[in-house]
């Protein structure tokens, strides 16, 4: 019986691993005005909500050497 990618099941046809989909929303700094990274953030985030979807509101600062 063929599986579809990514799903692992015991020997009994349960599953212990399976797949799902999964979206990555990113904003690129030099993209966005500064005045507008706030508005643009709380949109995204409002627009999930309101679509029922879940979100992690880290916001990772990354730091490029010059």
């Amino acid at each position: 019986m063929p599986a579809p990618r990514g799903e692992i099941r015991d020997r009994y046809g349960k599953l212990l691993a399976g797949n799902r989909p999964s979206f990555t929303v990113q904003m690129m700094k030099n993209e966005i005005v500064d005045e507008k990274i706030d508005e643009v953030a709380l949109n995204t985030i409002n627009i999930l909500e309101k679509n029922g979807d879940k979100y992690n509101d880290e916001f990772p600062i990354m730091l490029t050497r010059l």
